[in-house]
């Protein structure tokens, strides 16, 4: 579960990168946005290798971790988009650590 949610978490990052702007262009946000739609699919595609197996092993319901993350971040990317005007360099990291959160609560729910 440590694993699973550290890769999440990390992954979150993209699709905020992609689709929502920096808040300042000369902070540390600005120096990953605008990623591409294939960089994300990419970076999907290795986070969903590397944690659906894991997550499978502990229960097969745990895979709701998937979609619980990804609702996380969404939610985080609106929330800071709203507050702040775009991403910024902490917003990632807040998110990161939502994210990861809203992992281990789905996998502690699913092992029961």
């Amino acid at each position: 579960a440590l694993l699973a949610a550290h890769v999440l978490a990390r992954w979150s990052v993209l699709p905020q990168a992609a689709a929502v702007a920096p808040a300042r262009r000369d902070g540390s946000a600005g120096l990953i946005a605008g990623l591409s739609a294939g960089t994300v699919a990419i970076g999907t595609g290795l986070a969903l290798v590397a944690t659906v197996p894991l997550l499978l092993a502990i229960a097969p319901w745990a895979t709701v971790a998937l979609g619980a993350c990804a609702a996380a971040t969404l939610v985080c990317a609106l929330a800071w988009r709203r507050a702040f005007g775009g991403m910024t360099g902490d917003a990632y990291g807040a998110t990161a650590q939502i994210v990861e959160l809203v992992c281990y609560v789905c996998v502690a729910a699913a092992a029961g």
